[in-house]
């Protein structure tokens, strides 16, 4: 299948994760489609494509992006080559696998540059006024342990207004282990 769409439109949909309950709803322009089937090895190879792109999920603000990602299918498992997301002058890069769809589990490296603007309209970092954010990493999911993130996060010129912990051209490198719970910086 090799399919290219000039408009596309995904509606009411939802991600459901953890007992959460996501709306979703994406829309774009320049979408580009390649779906390959290897017989031999019973499985798919998928190449998607989008240069503009809308999402649209609560709690988060609309968001734009380009879309450039590569995948296999197989039975019980997708191993994503490589997913970039790109907004602006921001970009988030992952590859790995899920497995198991019964009970999933999944590991991915995930390496990714964000401006700060681009972060604030989130409420968690509305504080973030200029800089760069990065996180070079693995992020792990399974049935046992939810969510695990390591990995190093580093800031560049990062201004945090606040009344308790202001915080103007900072530059910074840690070491992060993180989960739902709790983030741990080294």
């Amino acid at each position: 299948l090799n399919l290219k769409v000039r408009h596309f439109e995904f509606r009411d949909g939802s991600i459901d994760a953890e007992a959460e309950h996501l709306p979703l709803t994406a829309r774009g322009d320049g979408l580009f489609v390649l779906l390959t089937y290897e017989r031999f090895r019973h499985r798919y190879n998928v190449t998607i494509r989008s240069h503009r792109m809308q999402v649209d999920s609560a709690p988060w603000r609309s968001l734009n992006v380009q879309l450039d990602a590569s995948a296999e299918l197989e039975r019980d498992r997708v191993t994503i080559r490589r997913a970039k997301f790109t907004h602006a002058a921001s970009s988030v890069e992952a590859s790995g696998e899920l497995r198991d769809f019964a009970r999933p589990a999944a590991v991915f490296r995930v390496s990714s540059r964000i401006q700060a603007a681009d972060l604030a309209p989130i409420p968690a970092f509305s504080n973030l006024r200029s800089g760069e954010l990065a996180f070079d990493g693995t992020a792990h999911y399974d049935a046992s342990a939810p969510l695990a993130i390591s990995g190093l996060v580093t800031g560049r010129q990062v201004t945090y207004d606040s009344h308790v912990f202001p915080l103007q051209d900072v530059d910074f490198q840690s070491d992060v282990t993180a989960s739902r719970e709790q983030a741990t910086f080294s």
